[in-house]
């Protein structure tokens, strides 16, 4: 680029002032000045999700309705514990606003079970916010001491089989939640970026803007297109469809 050293990045934020921007500003400036037909991101903390973020997301045509947003517990007290920086009210505001805002907007997270301290109360809570939210996909983790870490100086005092018991539960609340949330889906033609060649022979693998995983039968000459999907069937994890007509934009 030319600007080498702090004086030169000192003159690149100069001539090019774009480059103080934040998050949502980067993302209506991208959706501006390229073509891509697809946007996606995913935030690391709901900290970060803020109005500002969620309005850009409604208005930028190119960013894709889906977000990961981690909560890990459903338990004010768990997350005071794992410092997590705010409390299940606060962020199932943050989830309200941004339904209100985005209302096609798919939800995924992250829950970490059997945190030292976590009782079945606190895991009770956790079980609630999911059937709350209705997330489309959960990845459930089970705690171990991670060294370095300020939880791994407490007791890990949550017996194994309670936590492989939690995990288990979660995960067949999370495939109740997401098979009820596909289901709605049945009948619908969706937009469905081809990705690759499927795991059988015929079939072709794409994603939808929700980041739904959809499976159709179709040639691999769909692949890196944007087609019309009308979904027909739904499993927890994946839809099936049938390519209805090819969209207006034919590649990402």
């Amino acid at each position: 680029s030319g600007f080498k050293g702090p004086l030169g990045r000192l003159r690149l934020l100069e001539e090019h002032p774009e480059s103080l921007l934040d998050f949502p500003q980067l993302l209506r400036l991208i959706d501006r000045r390229t073509n891509r037909p697809r946007l996606r991101f995913t935030t690391s903390h709901p900290f970060d999700a803020t109005e500002r973020l969620f309005e850009a997301m409604r208005d930028c045509e190119s960013v894709c309705e889906s977000l990961h947003l981690p909560v890990q517990s459903g338990s004010t007290r768990m997350l005071r514990a794992m410092r997590r920086g705010y409390t299940r009210e606060a962020y199932l505001e943050k989830i309200a606003l941004l339904r209100r805002l985005v209302p096609e907007i798919t939800l995924s997270t992250d829950i970490i079970v059997g945190f030292p301290g976590e009782t079945e109360d606190d895991f009770e809570q956790t079980v609630s916010l999911l059937r709350e939210v209705e997330y489309e996909n959960v990845y459930v983790f089970k705690y171990s001491p991670r060294p370095g870490t300020d939880a791994a100086a407490r007791e890990d005092d949550v017996p194994t089989e309670v936590k492989e018991a939690r995990n288990q539960r979660l995960l067949a609340l999370k495939d109740e939640i997401s098979l009820a949330r596909h289901r709605q889906l049945e009948d619908r033609t969706l937009e469905v970026l081809i990705e690759a060649l499927g795991k059988h022979p015929g079939q072709l693998f794409g994603r939808t803007r929700g980041n739904h995983g959809v499976i159709i039968e179709e040639s691999s000459e769909f692949i890196g297109q944007i087609v019309d999907v009308t979904i027909t069937r739904a499993t927890p994890h994946t839809l099936f469809g049938a390519l209805t007509v090819p969209c207006a934009i034919s590649s990402p």
